[in-house]
């Protein structure tokens, strides 16, 4: 069991880990609406293929209502948002509007989720909150504002990130299991005063003397921070500690800053490693499948410390997995188990057999989905490769037919119908509502055009209705259920004109307002284009009217009656303008108009790294390392099945320089990268390896929310000290519309904060924005003196030098958001 221990002042840091929770509650009740003020709502599910699904969880507004098939008739009229949800399936939601008296129906259509994968709903009770979600190696996953975010991810370990200025940062770790749904509600809290510095640790319930365990860290609001076994931490981090005695060990966490320090304490249990010998058992169901369908392997271990189970990936010491099998045969499955008193193994057999005879198949149709109770209604059935079928409510059905019947009772029916054939047997069903007969109340609506008229000029009154035996309008003779009528008003004034629709017993009202003039309302022109623009790009405002001015939203203010210019958004987002046209006779004209202003974050073609040691002698194995961003595959030379991140050893036999590229596909294209290997007959020096870092480090010159600088971008441990080459990998997320998207780096080691060995700005490397479309690139972020122990990388916006050293600004000075985001640090070992 893992525990944390969180200190709180200030800004509130949650991690949670593995919780599940059940949806927010919107407090969206209903209880005092009449019940003319109700609308029904009938739910079914099926698959792609049309098959009935029961059970589905069906949630209203993220109110539990129940399962399909479901109906409810106390629906208050509206908007409403519907979601569906079950284990094994994809996330379902849509928006819904609900007309009082009317019944909805509304079949959900599932889809079932890729194997061995499971569902993450999240969703967050503020708007504008910026919500990230990585994965254990801090690899971001998704970024978004949207209150409601759906994902299907592989099963394991992920963080979720939320944050808004004004409010307390959320941080919380969520465990995402294969064929379920893990619900997370973010509550966001308004941001408290104080400024004291706040710090998490999260350690491990036990652990084995001498086994590593892992220790991690957050803080915020905080300028350093000391750990208990833990050397130069940095702000937040991870660290493998092991402990050489059992026991109850102590550790401490302090944050320190200018007001004061907090601190946060956690305890693990050190035992001895047990010397029994692992037990591990196995079990492959079914034990029988036909050739590309699905097995599930089930493995459960004792006393060992690691476990390996054939077709698994990273299995653990307990678990279970779904595998597909394309080829007949015996297939013999076996795990492993691994500890102190030794290695043991486990078999099951599985059989696959081809399909010799096709199994049956049938299908079952109802014609109506909802009828009256004594309605006839017809169903027919259809099977293939069937020798008897059986269909509910029908003698002797024959392998296909139709059959017609009512019933004289309401409620849900399911008519199921069987086929039996060489090959096995078949099942498909169908669902009936039936329900009394509705007696429904009027409705009525009425609508005039144009709203606003002068004197004598033409006005239609339209008017429809539902449910009415009789319809009465003002200033329309003999109106009839629905129409429109054209007529022409000889006084100025406020006209209010009524519709009344009569039925059941009941009276239905409508109204429309006409304003008659002396003089006609001023004309007015209004657009924002174009319809969306890049975040810190500007969207353009025109307008034209023959009024005495224009007011416009926004925060653009009263404006002269002709006139354009560009409007630059604070956040991004959708923003709706309104554009008021003022006349000298007193009347107005409205116009709207919207743009979306949506920020780019993430370069959309794959990222590539790679690493390669300058030489080697012949026989002997070289080490290759690289590591990818946004790729679905990667291919790397000399290397099979490289996978997405890794290293791999390459042994060459004969001297000579070699080239080494790695390719990073994804649906939008691939990028590549090549490094070089000289291979020698003669003794070479040791080689030191190069290290890449992944990072998630943004800086900008100006935001709310996105600083300066950042410490501790990244950490390594240095074993060899010298001299190292970091290598940035930068993603110009503007192209050319920023252009000082510069910056520069310091590190943090024993020795303090030091600066390059090769600067071109005073003491540090300014690495300068680079010209072209959005695009990642490989920057040399200069040359600097790393000792042995942790080494942390620190980013800066060149903003913070401009003044001092001004020769890399660009059509200065900086006054936009000139935002820097960097993806990994490689580094290259110079020399000692």
């Amino acid at each position: 069991m893992r525990r944390i221990v969180v200190f709180l002042l200030g800004v509130l840091i949650t991690i949670a880990i593995g919780c599940s929770k059940a949806p927010v509650d919107t407090d969206n009740h209903n209880d005092n609406l009449d019940e003319n003020e109700w609308g029904s709502v009938l739910v079914t599910a099926v698959d792609v293929n049309g098959v009935a699904i029961e059970r589905v969880h069906i949630y209203l507004d993220g109110n539990f209502l129940g399962f399909t098939p479901l109906s409810v008739d106390t629906i208050a009229y509206g908007i409403h948002t519907l979601r569906a949800q079950k284990e094994g399936f994809e996330i379902y939601s849509e928006s819904m509007t609900v007309d009082n008296h009317l019944l909805i129906q509304k079949e959900i259509v599932m889809r079932r989720a890729p194997l061995n994968t499971g569902q993450l709903l999240i969703t967050v009770n503020v708007d504008s909150v910026e919500t990230t979600v990585t994965d254990n190696a801090n690899l971001i996953l998704e970024q978004t504002f949207d209150q409601e975010i759906y994902l299907t991810l592989e099963a394991g370990g992920y963080f979720i990130r939320c944050e808004k200025v004004g409010y307390e940062l959320v941080l919380k770790a969520v465990m995402v299991r294969t064929d379920s749904v893990t619900t997370e509600n973010i509550k966001m809290q308004p941001q408290s005063q104080l400024s004291l510095p706040q710090v998490a640790l999260s350690v491990p319930g036990s652990g084995y003397v001498n086994q590593p365990v892992l220790i991690s860290w957050e803080s915020f609001n905080a300028t350093q921070v000391d750990i208990d076994y833990v050397e130069n931490p940095g702000l937040n981090g991870k660290r493998e500690v092991r402990f050489q005695s059992p026991g109850y060990h102590y550790i401490k966490a302090i944050a320190h800053n200018s007001v004061g320090n907090a601190t946060a304490t956690d305890s693990i249990l050190i035992e001895e490693l047990p010397n029994e010998v692992p037990e591990i058992s196995l079990s492959v169901t079914p034990d029988r499948i036909y050739v590309n369908q699905v097995a599930t392997i089930k493995w459960n271990s004792k006393n060992a410390t690691e476990v390996a189970v054939d077709y698994v990936t990273n299995p653990g010491l307990s678990g279970q997995w779904q595998e597909r099998f394309y080829q007949s045969g015996e297939v013999v499955v076996r795990a492993f188990a691994y500890g102190p008193g030794g290695v043991v193994e486990a078999r099951d057999t599985l059989h696959v057999e081809e399909r010799t005879t096709p199994a049956p198949t049938i299908e079952i149709d109802i014609e109506l989905s909802n009828v009256e109770v004594n309605q006839p209604v017809a169903f027919s059935w259809s099977s293939t490769d069937a020798r008897e079928v059986a269909v509910d409510f029908v003698e002797n059905p024959g392998l296909s037919g139709q059959h017609e019947m009512t019933f004289s009772t309401p409620g849900t029916k399911i008519i199921r119908a069987h086929a039996y054939g060489v090959g096995g047997e078949a099942h498909d069903a169908d669902t009936l509502i039936v329900r009394q007969p509705l007696m429904l109340n009027p409705t009525v609506q009425v609508h005039v055009s144009p709203n606003q008229v002068t004197v004598n000029e033409e006005v239609i009154i339209a008017w429809t209705s539902e449910h009415a035996s009789q319809v009465d309008v003002d200033f329309v003779t003999n109106p009839g259920l629905s129409g429109q009528w054209k007529t022409r008003f000889a006084q100025a004034g406020e006209y209010i004109i009524h519709a009344k629709a009569y039925g059941n017993n009941t009276v239905a009202v409508a109204a429309d307002t006409l304003v008659v003039s002396s003089e006609e309302p001023p004309k007015l022109e209004f657009e924002v284009s174009p319809g969306t623009v890049n975040f810190g790009h500007a969207a353009n405002l025109s307008w034209r009217s023959d009024g005495v001015r224009v007011v416009i939203d926004q925060g653009v203010g009263t404006r002269g009656p002709i006139g354009n210019e560009e409007y630059l958004a604070k956040q991004p987002g959708m923003k709706y303008f309104t554009a008021i046209a003022y006349g000298r006779n007193g009347l107005t004209t409205v116009k709207r108009d919207s743009v979306m202003f949506r920020e780019v974050d993430n370069p959309i073609l794959p990222v590539i790294s790679l690493a390669v040691m300058d030489s080697v002698r012949v026989g002997e194995p070289a080490m290759v390392e690289w590591r990818s961003w946004k790729a679905d595959r990667v291919d790397v030379d000399y290397i099979p099945g490289a996978g997405l991140n890794g290293k791999s050893e390459i042994v060459f036999n004969s001297p000579g320089l070699r080239e080494i590229t790695a390719f990073a596909f994804n649906e939008y294209g691939q990028s590549s990268i090549t490094d070089t290997i000289i291979v020698v007959a003669d003794p070479v020096e040791p080689q030191i390896e190069s290290i890449i870092l992944p990072t998630t480090a943004r800086v900008c010159a100006f935001h709310q929310s996105i600083p300066r600088s950042v410490y501790n971008a990244a950490s390594a441990e240095i074993e060899m000290a010298g001299y190292y080459r970091i290598v940035a990998g930068t993603w110009y997320n503007s192209g050319d519309s920023q252009k000082n998207e510069s910056y520069y780096l310091t590190v943090t080691n024993s020795h303090g904060e030091t600066t390059p060995q090769n600067p071109n700005a005073g003491v540090y490397k300014v690495v300068a924005d680079e010209p072209g479309p959005p695009h990642a690139s490989e920057r040399d972020a200069g040359i600097f003196y790393l000792p042995e122990g942790t080494n942390s990388i620190n980013v800066m916006h060149y903003y913070l030098i401009a003044d001092q050293y001004p020769q890399f600004v660009v059509d200065g000075p900086i006054t936009s958001y000139e935002s820097v985001y960097l993806i990994y640090f490689k580094l290259e070992f110079v020399h000692e």
